[in-house]
């Protein structure tokens, strides 16, 4: 599985972890299953840990272009259903930030807030965690997204 997620402050807040390639569809899948759980509440923030996500090799960007427009019609589809008042997302090298720069360009056309990041530790200004347990809350899920790996292989 490319990542897994987690829903805290009774469906106020969903965690996700992005692990392994941007291109690969499973992320995709992933996106939709999230937003098919019933503990999710309207409102509610999003906080998308990209550390793990790998960037493919220049020659693939088109296919990575492609990859975050079907990611953000894939939001399109959900915003019917459930609102997502922002999204915050960690970003942490240049590559990785301007990729998320592209994404957050397209969901302010669906009047979703995106705010980058380049480390974890800002996200406490805007979450009720301080720095500290968001780091536990990532670190959870980066050992779920290994017990998966470890399942699947």
């Amino acid at each position: 599985m490319p990542g897994t997620y987690k829903i805290t402050d009774n469906g106020k807040t969903l965690f996700v972890k992005w692990q392994g390639s941007l291109l690969d569809t499973r992320l995709l899948d992933l996106t939709t299953e999230r937003y098919q759980d019933t503990r999710l509440c309207n409102g509610m923030t999003e906080v998308i840990d990209t550390r793990s996500a790998i960037i493919e090799r220049p020659a693939d960007k088109p296919a990575l272009v492609r990859a975050i427009n079907q990611m953000a019609m894939v939001y399109q589809e959900i915003r019917k259903h459930i609102k997502i008042a922002r999204m915050l997302i960690v970003a942490p090298d240049q590559v990785m930030f301007e990729q998320a720069s592209e994404f957050r360009l397209l969901m302010a056309r669906q009047s979703v807030d995106v705010i980058l990041f380049s480390s974890p530790q800002s996200l406490s200004y805007f979450l009720p965690y301080s720095p500290v347990e968001l780091e536990d809350i990532f670190v959870s899920l980066s050992m779920e997204c290994l017990a998966n790996f470890r399942q699947q292989a």
